[in-house]
């Protein structure tokens, strides 16, 4: 049986794990508390931005790595942006039709 002296010396001798740091995803940011065995990370989106894929929450595992994956945060769509997309497509779609070019002002073609 081994003594109480060498089975301290061994557990004191163990290394701690480290996972490493982790980036912000692109338009968000990463809050990790610690980097170290069971250390938690949160994942959040700038304003604007909506979190798809990925895990919003991480934790480091006993093996040095990071449990789950990265998050993307992507630009939200609002109401302006759809409408501008849909007269640009029927811009396109106007030209190739009659070989004429027109501008749009407001939601009226010219």
């Amino acid at each position: 049986m081994p003594d109480f002296h060498f089975c301290v010396s061994v557990l004191l001798t163990l290394s701690v794990v480290d996972c490493g740091a982790l980036d912000d995803p692109s338009g968000g940011v990463v809050d990790p508390h610690g980097t170290t065995y069971r250390s938690v990370a949160t994942y959040s989106c700038n304003e604007g931005y909506v979190m798809t894929g990925g895990d919003s929450v991480r934790v480091c595992e006993f093996n040095g790595i990071w449990l789950g994956s990265e998050p993307t945060c992507e630009r939200k769509q609002t109401v302006k942006m759809i409408f501008l997309e849909r007269e640009v497509a029927n811009s396109y779609i106007w030209k190739q039709r009659t070989g004429r070019v027109s501008e749009v002002r407001g939601r009226r073609w010219l």
